[in-house]
């Protein structure tokens, strides 16, 4: 720093220079004033008022609102402040050991514009500050509203560390590096570009927030390791955007382009839902591990992404590469989102992929040394003649799709040691399915499937669903819908049964006495049995009644073992009419139709069921006791399909159709008694316990499918089951005028369901016989509970009833119904 000599002041600069002093410039001063050797010094030069040669002081103050110039340092100052809102202008503007400067004017050095060589450096920018460099400091603390430019060269370089602040109006322009240093805290919301180089040269990044714009030329940010959260613009227009020795942390919500890699690093930490781009190159190329977060979109013009480490990666965006979307040593694969080359989606040695998304390559999709693979998504190739997954070694469970270009291409071409593969409900394989020999496995886990492989020799064959191997072939039957099919009927024909309308037992003691008109008091039984609960009490006039009732349900059992998971709806009405017989006993018939619609998941079964019913029933009472009988036979006719992968048709999934009829037959049974609890105000109270037991003798016929490449046949079978309830009702019966009464009833109780008789059904597949059990639990019990409400005006009943059904195998039940009386 060269000192500047005090001569005599030519204009209005007082009082002289010293220690201690404060002085004020106005008009125009030549020669400069103060120099180092004063302490203390406090200099103002007032707007409108030119100081030529400069102003120096060991300590102390500069407040410049004129124009201060030099042919060397505008103001030099080894410990002090500056505040510009003029202009300061020399070789260098502001030459410094340690400063405080507030700028809002412009600082301008044809050589540097700010340098606190071997100091620090703290400034607040509003205005410009310019130079060949633009700043130079060994530490720097800056906030940046204005512009700070390095027309020749560097626009900040520090030598120590660096923290800045750069505002969304500022600008930090380099022509070399706009930011230059080894340790630096760097937050942007404005724009730092370097015009031939990199714009943030940082050996040890600890911190970038960008939301604004950092463009380079070889690089936008440069350096040994950074953590850096983006929201902005990071992009270089001749190299990567991000290139580092060492490691990155990156969160990027924003852009991250370079023409020719996105970022280099050695080893990484990402989370992006922005996106990372390059062009030419790689998106991410790491030369070692890599956490990648990606639910944005990473595309790069040879490779997304690169390593020779072992990558974690979840992705839930977008991955494209035109050579491999993924080029890595080892990796391990979360996917949710989309996996795209032009060439290879997955490159790997080792790799553990969980897919639920796409992966989809031009010639293949994955290959690998050793893979560990759950498709629950789609994986896939466009061109014909192409291998969809290629390993030397692989253990591939599917859910999904794994599909060739067509059937006469390669979806699975595995090597000679031991391969596994397990195919799940709804999985499809198109295309040829080569095991590379060796003691392979082959799972199936339920579903329908006809795969044929190059060779079953030496592999191992397993399924949970009854099966046939052929040759080459492997057949699989799923019997889901057998397994529900008694459940489903008996729960159709329950809800039939509940709808009956029986007289209720005649009441003890006072308890109705106030409750109904004189005579015989009767009700309506609503028992849904397994799967509606007893509904409300209705009460009805002496004499002969027709009626007429409408249910509704929904039987919902999920998977257990080979029984997968089923829904099954149901909906019918019936008519009919009861008489008094005697002084004891009430009797009646009736008639109606109904339908069913069962569906498994994936739709792999579907079947739809007319049904034509009828029946007698009577209720005999013993005082407040009395004895329900039913008799109840129908008649089904079924149609249904079923969907099966193969691997030789086009699009991997044929249908298969059927239709067969049955009929069945329902004895019942139910035990009651009826306890008056009173009165309270005008409700009585009443509850009633019932036993009641049910039995289902069946025969469905067999049938013969149509319409695929193996179609089964099945044998006329039996459907046999038992069915007991133990309930509890709690009635209230209120009039509400001469003849109108109100019931509202609440019921639980224990149901109890066992299948009888020889369960096994006949099966041929493929020429061979297959006799299997229907599946699912024999015995279970469970809870139910419901609640009803009806209305008598006069001669007319009008009633509606739910029920909520919880059975030990975790099927669950819920049930409606409604329906009008009228007693003569």
């Amino acid at each position: 720093m060269a000192i500047i000599a005090c001569g005599p002041a030519k204009a209005a600069c007082t009082p002289a220079a010293g220690n201690g002093i404060s002085a004020l410039c106005t008009g125009v001063t030549a020669g400069g004033y103060g120099g180092f050797g004063f302490s203390n010094l406090n200099v103002t030069v007032d707007d409108g008022a030119s100081l030529s040669g400069g102003v120096a002081f060991n300590t102390g103050s500069l407040i410049n609102r004129g124009t201060v110039t030099s042919g060397g340092s505008a103001a030099g100052l080894n410990a002090g402040t500056v505040v510009n809102e003029g202009t300061l202008a020399g070789s260098i503007g502001i030459d410094a050991g340690t400063a405080t400067v507030t700028n809002r004017g412009s600082i301008a050095g044809t050589g540097i514009g700010i340098t606190t060589a071997g100091g620090n450096l703290t400034l607040d920018n509003f205005g410009t500050v310019t130079g060949f460099f633009g700043i130079f400091a060994d530490g720097a603390a800056i906030s940046n509203a204005g512009v700070i430019n390095g027309v020749g060269d560097t626009s900040i370089d520090v030598a120590v560390r660096l923290s800045l602040v750069n505002t969304a109006t500022g600008a930090i322009n380099g022509h070399t590096a706009a930011i230059t240093a080894p340790l630096a805290e760097i937050s942007n919301a404005g724009s730092i570009t370097s015009a031939t180089a990199t714009a943030i040269d940082v050996v040890t990044l600890s911190s970038l927030v960008n939301s604004g714009l950092v463009s380079g030329v070889t690089a936008a940010i440069h350096g040994t390791t950074a953590t850096i959260g983006n929201s902005g613009a990071i992009v270089a227009s001749a190299g990567p955007a991000i290139d580092l020795a060492g490691s990155l942390t990156l969160t990027s919500s924003g852009l991250i382009r370079g023409s020719s890699d996105g970022i280099k690093a050695s080893t990484a930490t990402l989370a992006n839902s922005g996106t990372i781009t390059g062009s030419a190159g790689r998106a991410i190329r790491l030369t070692g591990a890599g956490d990648i977060t990606n639910s944005g979109s990473i595309s790069g013009g040879s490779y997304g992404i690169e390593s020779f480490g072992t990558v974690r990666l979840s992705n839930s965006g977008t991955i494209f590469g035109g050579f491999a979307a993924l080029a890595i040593s080892n990796a391990v694969i979360e996917n949710s989102g989309s996996i795209l080359s032009n060439s290879v989606a997955i490159d790997s040695g080792n790799t553990r992929i969980n897919n639920s998304g796409t992966i989809t390559g031009e010639v293949i999709a994955i290959t690998s040394n050793q893979l560990a693979l759950f498709n629950g998504g789609t994986i896939s190739v466009k061109a014909s003649g192409a291998s969809t997954i290629y390993a030397s070694s692989a253990d591939i469970t599917n859910a999904g799709v794994i599909a060739a270009a067509d059937t006469a291409s390669l979806a699975l071409s595995l090597g000679a040691s031991t391969d596994t593969l397990t195919s799940r409900p709804g999985s499809r394989i198109i295309g040829l399915i080569d095991l590379g020999g060796g003691a392979d496995r082959v799972n199936f886990r339920g579903g329908n499937f006809h795969y044929t492989f190059n060779s079953l020799a030496g592999a191992t064959v397993s399924s949970a669903a009854p099966y046939v191997v052929s040759g080459s072939q492997v057949v699989t039957f799923d019997s889901t819908p057998f397994g529900a099919t008694d459940r489903n009927l008996l729960a159709f024909i329950s809800a039939v049964s509940s709808a009956l309308p029986d007289a209720d037992a005649s009441p003890t003691s006072d308890s109705l006495v106030h409750a109904a008109p004189s005579g015989p008091k009767r009700d309506v039984r609503e028992a849904f049995a397994a799967i509606t609960p007893q509904g409300p009490t209705a009460v009805y006039a002496d004499g002969t009644s027709v009626w007429a009732r409408g249910f509704a349900g929904e039987r919902d059992q999920p998977a257990s073992g080979a029984l997968l998971h089923s829904t099954s709806r149901f909906q019918g009405g019936l008519i009919g009419g009861d008489w008094q017989a005697n002084s004891n006993l009430r009797v009646g018939a009736f008639i109606g139709g109904g339908a069913m619609q069962t569906s498994e998941d994936f739709n792999l079964a579907t079947t739809n069921a007319d049904i034509v019913f009828g029946g007698a029933f009577a209720r005999g009472t013993f005082g407040a006791t009395f004895l329900d009988m039913m008799l109840q036979l129908g008649h089904v006719d079924q149609r249904g399909s079923r969907l099966i992968s193969n691997n030789l048709v086009a699009g991997g999934i044929e249908t298969a159709t059927a239709s067969n009829s049955g009929t069945y037959a329902i004895p019942e049974l139910a035990l009651g008694h009826r306890i008056g609890l009173g009165r309270t105000g005008g409700t009585v109270w009443t509850l009633t316990p019932v036993g009641r037991v049910r039995y289902l003798a069946g025969r469905l016929g067999g049938f013969s499918e149509s319409g695929v490449t193996a179609n089964a046949t099945v044998g006329g079978y039996t459907l046999s089951g038992l069915e007991e309830r133990g309930e509890l009702k709690l009635s209230a019966t209120t009039r509400i005028e001469r003849a109108a009464w109100l019931n509202g009833s609440l019921r639980t109780g224990v149901v109890g369901l066992q299948r009888l008789g020889d369960p096994t059904v006949n099966l041929t597949l493929l020429g061979q016989s297959l006799p299997f059990v229907l599946p699912g639990a024999n015995d279970v019990w469970g809870l139910f509970g419901g609640a009803g409400l009806d209305v008598t005006l006069g001669p007319a009943s009008l009633f509606v009833a739910g029920e909520y059904l919880k059975l030990s195998d975790s099927s669950v039940a819920y049930s409606g119904r409604g329906g009008l009386r009228i007693a003569f």
